[in-house]
């Protein structure tokens, strides 16, 4: 099956980084989204790993990874891995995870660094061949590489993707299928290359159960969309009825700096030259940013988890599940002055269950989003000081569950009162279910599959009374997404609805990810952070 790639074109236009003497770009990306605050308590990716699967391999001699944890390198059988090195695939690792030690000069220290410098390294290459302009990829080595690195990695980045927009392609399904049965595994895809037009969200981050990354321009404020990466609305498949609806679905989960980034580079014409870089912008570039935010949520939950485990259960391997990690980096995410889910006040109806008899009611005035995220920015621009509060909290003004909703039922999250003029983030995230039974280098068989229709609603409590707020109402997406100032001072609650299927039989339950925060923030985040710093810096890994 050949298939034409998009990919960054990353011109081998480098320099030598030691006799540079410009700002790294790496260093304002790192305050531009946060990462900081990970690294300042002492979390850097440690007791994680990360799978970057490309078409080719990065090429671990290069200055970056002189001191990077570096893991197994898998690639199609009979295979050389030489001949695999990627220049693209070089930069990427290097964003995700590099690290040399060397600190006698300052700035190629700090260009060094990846987001996540102590997280475990490993790779993964689905072509066999990567030496012409047009690269094949056979499905089922698509599929091996995938489904080695699935269920062992806590992270995969993948910055690579068929060109080709359709909602019914093969290999966004596979992924579904794969993610849905390894949910300790968070995928992160870049959505590519092709905008500002519609509908030009690419391959496999058409997937539903990944983390689907735009690039923010605008360096080095990365404030605004850049104009090539790609946007929905998207065209939704049904694969039971095998209908698509036209431009419907929301694709871009989340953005992130892509513009004018500095990485590392192989050079095949100079293998001596372990220190190039280039700078390039591309959806390549912001993903593994995304990526090492990932990684390093789930290395604060492994911290804890050792110090606190024993006391609170599984509490921290639900923390680890990638529903939960994609809706506190969704919920956390900043908006931009232009995102939009195109709230409007409407008339909804709805159910509500009460002691074995159940109500349905119509009202109005309710703030009502069928769109959920933007379609340029998803839940808008990476925020990792923001996530790692979520990792830290919960509590009745920022909290996370993975929790399970019977069919034809509901559950209720209490806010508690809340003072008029705070915002309300809520997001809920559950998983596209599908089963590989058969693969070959033609077709995948995808058994098992359906589609829950979860739906997100606000209410307030006025005398006695609950009444309908607001609600996130997608058809054709498995996000969910809330973004509002409350007008009044109230009792409020949050609801979890599971009334219908997007396609499929309906399942006895449904398991989602939700994520909520009312801000101004709570004083307790901020105290609960310097405690844990103390928890863990002795056992930090200094990267100087």
């Amino acid at each position: 099956m050949a298939e034409r790639f998009f990919a960054d074109d990353i011109e081998v236009q480098t320099f030598v980084l030691s006799y540079n003497s410009e700002e790294n770009s790496a260093d304002v990306v790192n305050s531009i989204v946060g990462t900081e605050a990970f690294w300042n308590v002492g979390i850097t990716g440690q007791n994680t790993k990360i799978a970057n699967i490309e078409l080719g391999v990065y090429w671990n001699e290069h200055y970056v990874f002189q001191n990077s944890n570096l893991g197994e390198v898998y690639v199609p059988e009979g295979v050389d891995v030489s001949s695999l090195y990627s220049s693209h695939a070089t930069g990427t690792a290097h964003i995700l995870a590099g690290y040399n030690s060397d600190n006698s000069n300052n700035f190629a220290y700090l260009a060094s660094l990846g987001i996540a410098p102590s997280a475990e390294l490993s790779a993964g290459a689905v072509a066999r061949d990567i030496s012409g302009e047009r690269v094949s990829v056979e499905l089922a080595d698509f599929y091996g590489v995938y489904s080695h690195f699935f269920g062992k990695s806590d992270v995969i980045n993948s910055s690579w993707g068929p060109d080709s927009t359709l909602a019914n392609n093969v290999f966004s399904g596979v992924i579904d299928a794969l993610a849905a049965n390894n949910t300790n595994t968070v995928m992160v895809v870049s959505a590519g290359n092709s905008g500002p037009g519609e509908n030009t969200v690419q391959s496999m981050a058409l997937a539903f159960n990944v983390i689907s990354v735009g690039v923010l321009g605008n360096a080095n404020s990365y404030d605004s969309i850049a104009d090539f990466s790609s946007r929905s609305p998207s065209d939704f498949y049904n694969p039971i009825t095998k209908e698509t609806v036209k431009s419907v679905r929301p694709a871009i989960d989340i953005s992130a700096p892509g513009e004018n980034i500095s990485f590392a580079v192989y050079d095949p014409e100079n293998p001596d030259s372990k220190d190039l870089f280039s700078w390039s912008s591309g959806t390549s570039l912001s993903a593994p940013i995304v990526s090492g935010v990932a990684s390093l949520m789930k290395s604060a939950s492994y911290s804890l988890a050792e110090a606190y485990g024993d006391a609170y259960g599984d509490l921290f391997e639900k923390q680890r599940d990638a529903r939960v990690v994609k809706a506190i980096l969704l919920n956390s995410a900043k908006k931009p002055s232009d995102w939009t889910n195109n709230q409007t006040l409407s008339s909804y109806t709805t159910t509500i269950e009460m002691s074995g008899f159940s109500i349905t009611s119509t009202y109005g005035n309710v703030i009502l989003t069928t769109q959920g995220l933007d379609y340029v920015y998803g839940a808008g621009s990476l925020n990792a000081d923001g996530a790692l509060k979520h990792v830290l909290n919960l509590t009745q003004s920022m909290y996370w569950a993975l929790d399970s909703v019977n069919s034809g039922s509901s559950l209720w999250y209490n806010l508690g009162l809340v003072e008029a003029g705070k915002f309300l983030t809520s997001t809920l995230v559950w998983n596209v279910n599908g089963e590989v039974s058969e693969i070959s280098n033609e077709s995948a068989k995808i058994d098992n599959l359906y589609f829950s229709n979860l739906g997100l609603e606000l209410w307030t409590v006025i005398d006695g009374s609950h009444n309908l707020v607001a609600v996130s109402d997608t058809e054709y997406n498995n996000v969910e997404h809330l973004y509002l100032k409350l007008a009044t001072e109230g009792e409020y609650l949050l609801r979890v609805t599971f009334f219908n299927m997007a396609y499929g039989e309906m399942p006895s339950s449904e398991t989602y990810a939700i994520a909520f925060s009312v801000i101004p923030e709570p004083s307790f985040v901020a105290a609960f952070a310097g405690i844990f710093a103390l928890l863990i810096i002795f056992r930090r890994r200094v990267l100087r």
